[in-house]
């Protein structure tokens, strides 16, 4: 775990509603940890970091398990070191649908002694070759990063929340079946008014090759974001406000330009913004992950150009 304090810079523009954001300079104090075993030993040596959510207030209490899915932030934490195989069908399902690339482009699985998926028959059997693995497809971006913003308004339920993660971890599986290396984190960047600047709480989740069942939790469940993150982010002052950096109801272009100095932005990084309500990953997924892949194959997400 590092905690360390940053002064990050953002720029003016127009929200999705037509109203202009405010250029922004602000402390951001950070946690960052370089896997989730580490964020759950953070937390058990730490003495302040009580999960309180799931309890936190009058709204949340009254949603129920549609605020977190029936989860404390300890259970939470339990079953994202371990995996919760049942959040993966959803997202295999929905990988397998998507058609972005075409046939020439997706070859199918092919035996290998290495390779992202297990033959379990011919390695019972003793086969070298018990691996599966996919030929690398006519793509320009090798590598991405993909930051995931955990926060999400009080608004936003439990279940479309699921479905949300559920289009990550098929963008994820998609990308690295078609040859694509993936480095993803999940994050949370609020307000922390009381100490006048923002508290940012970053976790990377392994993801070479991806471990489906954990990183499905961590991205797709409701409780990670709502009663972990939001509980490390209490460490360093967060106080329940949206952050003022990455303002509620940004798109991904806002997102990737606010996030630029906070999040240390390469161009290529991908970065998915809090979702709103009527947010394309709930009502679309495929669709979602589609335009995800074209931004990928297109290797720009504005990073560069300063935007």
């Amino acid at each position: 775990m590092q905690r360390f304090k940053k002064e990050v810079h953002t720029k003016a523009g127009k929200g999705v509603w037509g109203e202009y954001l405010e250029a922004t300079t602000c402390d951001v104090d950070c946690l960052s940890f370089d896997s989730v075993e580490d964020l759950a030993e953070y937390t058990e040596t730490s003495s302040s970091c009580t999960f309180k959510r799931g309890v936190y207030g009058s709204y949340e209490r009254s949603k129920g398990s549609d605020w977190d899915g029936g989860l404390s932030g300890k259970a939470a934490l339990k079953i994202a070191r371990e995996g919760l195989p049942n959040l993966v069908a959803g997202a295999l399902t929905l990988a397998n649908s998507i058609n972005e690339f075409n046939s020439a482009d997706k070859p199918a699985w092919s035996p290998s002694p290495c390779g992202q998926r297990l033959s379990v028959p011919e390695y019972l059997s003793g086969n070298p070759f018990h691996m599966r693995r996919k030929t690398p497809r006519d793509i320009n971006s090798r590598h991405v990063r993909i930051f995931v913003d955990a926060t999400s308004s009080a608004g936003v339920s439990a279940a479309n929340l699921i479905t949300r993660g559920q289009a990550v971890i098929a963008l994820i599986e998609t990308l690295q079946t078609s040859g694509v290396s993936v480095d993803c984190f999940s994050f949370s960047c609020c307000a922390a008014r009381s100490k006048q600047k923002e508290s940012l709480a970053i976790v990377r989740i392994e993801s070479r090759p991806v471990n489906i069942s954990q990183s499905g939790f961590v991205i797709g469940h409701p409780a990670w974001g709502r009663n972990v993150l939001y509980s490390v982010g209490e460490e360093t002052g967060f106080d329940g406000s949206w952050s003022n950096v990455l303002k509620y109801g940004i798109d991904e272009t806002q997102a990737t330009a606010a996030a630029k100095d906070l999040l240390d932005l390469q161009p290529g990084d991908l970065v998915i913004p809090a979702p709103r309500y009527s947010d394309l990953s709930f009502s679309n997924p495929k669709q979602w992950v589609t335009d995800r892949l074209r931004q990928v194959k297109a290797g720009s997400n504005g990073a560069e150009e300063g935007v």
